[in-house]
């Protein structure tokens, strides 16, 4: 029987819960199928400042304060999408989920989402892009991160 309540998460979040998400789980990016299927609220912004870096992954440091981060906003409803995007997002130990309030780009509507950081990573070196605009489309990784698709080929079969 399914309940009508909010169901708890591993670390005392209720459910449903709003992911704010800036990279690779954006739509047309490499792990957006594991949100795919979860509600989507729109395109956000940040309300605070924070830095956005990219070396083989794109994050967000949460200590620096530069731009606006752009992404987007996901309702997760279950457990079991949830604890696939923390194995993803390396949650707890290489990011970390932090509730942050962002902007709807639609109404302007501020709401309460969490987002990854990753205050671990370096935040400049040879390696490391610094996204100075706060959107990980800009990045020189975001080719790579996309889902690649097959063209259709003709049927050239006897």
């Amino acid at each position: 029987m399914v309940s009508n309540s909010q169901e708890s998460t591993e670390n005392g979040s209720s459910l449903p819960i709003k992911i704010f998400a800036y990279g690779t789980l954006m739509q047309g990016y490499i792990y957006h199928f594991a949100v795919e299927k979860c509600r989507f609220l729109g395109r956000a912004t940040t309300v605070e400042k924070y830095s956005m870096y990219s070396l083989e992954y794109p994050y967000v440091n949460s200590q620096i304060h530069e731009e606006v981060i752009s992404g987007e906003v996901y309702e997760i409803e279950d457990t079991d999408t949830l604890a696939l995007v923390d194995e993803i997002e390396g949650h707890p130990t290489m990011y970390y989920r932090a509730p942050i309030a962002v902007k709807l780009l639609d109404s302007d509507e501020v709401i309460n989402a969490q987002i990854y950081f990753n205050d671990r990573e370096p935040t400049s070196g040879l390696q490391v892009e610094r996204i100075s605009d706060g959107s990980f489309h800009s990045s020189r990784l975001a080719p790579i991160r996309k889902v690649q698709t097959q063209p259709n080929k003709p049927f050239c079969g006897i």
